[in-house]
């Protein structure tokens, strides 16, 4: 098996693609990620990615952004993984789905622990919301300093530690600055005042990821409590 390293989104989509299309919904993040490198070059201070492959193809796939974790694609074996985390440098840590991530982990010499369990939940069908106060509207860039606060929040809520304001910052500001198929935020407003919002960005070819949603606790004085339906649970990201 040979690995190729790559410093270019544009090259790396072009020699994974192949791979990368077959779970779409899973490889969500990294088809997202590497897709904003791509239209917006310069979102991130650096990009670097590997392909593997054999007789057959790419059989592996994975990028980073460091200071981020390793995003792992799904494979195609499990052979293809252990190989792959023997010849890889130093991390601060990886994404992936099970078990793979697990085998990746396993074929490494350092010591890993699980920080966090997530799941990917994949939109069939959308289900019109019940009528309720207030109206939703599109954000822009009048509206920063409340998606920064409300981003800053919505991690220390779900991951259990704050991010670093600049990172929040610049995702929110490269958000905002994309066309509006590729990222941004919607705000749902009720007398003039923000009570809820939630974000999408990194599109795939075929769908987008939804997030962060948000509904902070009394959002704004004198407003009574948010619609259910902008409360989804925590499962649900």
């Amino acid at each position: 098996m040979e690995f190729e390293w790559l410093a270019d989104a544009t090259s790396f989509r072009d020699h994974a693609d192949l791979l990368l299309l077959e779970h779409e919904a899973a490889n969500n993040l990294i088809l997202g990620v590497s897709g904003t490198e791509i239209e917006q070059p310069g979102s991130f201070d650096q990009f670097q990615a590997w392909v593997g492959f054999d007789s057959t193809g790419p059989v592996i796939a994975a990028a980073q952004t460091p200071p981020s974790n390793l995003i792992l694609a799904v494979p195609r074996s499990r052979e293809a993984v252990g190989l792959f985390a023997a010849v890889v440098g130093e991390l601060p840590g990886v994404i992936g789905l099970l078990p793979w991530v697990e085998t990746f982990v396993m074929a490494r010499p350092e010591t890993a622990s699980k920080t966090m369990s997530q799941g990917i939940f994949e939109l069939e069908k959308v289900t019109p919301p019940p009528s309720t106060s207030g109206e939703s509207r599109q954000a822009n860039h009048d509206d920063l300093e409340v998606l920064i606060a409300w981003f800053l929040a919505f991690r220390g809520e779900t991951i259990g530690h704050a991010a670093e304001e600049d990172r929040i910052t610049r995702n929110v500001e490269c958000r905002l600055a994309a066309p509006s198929a590729r990222g941004g935020f919607w705000l749902h407003v009720v007398d003039d005042r923000p009570v809820a919002m939630s974000g999408h960005s990194g599109p795939t070819p075929n769908g987008v990821r939804i997030g962060p949603v948000y509904t902070p606790p009394r959002a704004s004085e004198g407003v009574d409590t948010p619609p259910t339906w902008w409360r989804p649970s925590l499962n649900g990201f």
